[in-house]
């Protein structure tokens, strides 16, 4: 499990929709929306060059 997996779990069990993921082989994202309707975004790169 990486990071990321690790606060998407945290989320859910909060009761937080993480549906809106993307995946790929340099990043992946998870968009919240939180009761303000503002839009929160975590990332994870698996490719240093993502990352500088």
């Amino acid at each position: 499990m990486n990071h990321l997996d690790e606060h998407i779990a945290k989320l859910d069990a909060l009761g937080i929709d993480t549906a809106q993921r993307t995946h790929d082989e340099k990043v992946d994202t998870v968009m919240i929306v939180d009761p303000d309707n503002n839009h929160l975004a975590f990332a994870e790169a698996h490719d240093a060059s993502v990352s500088k």
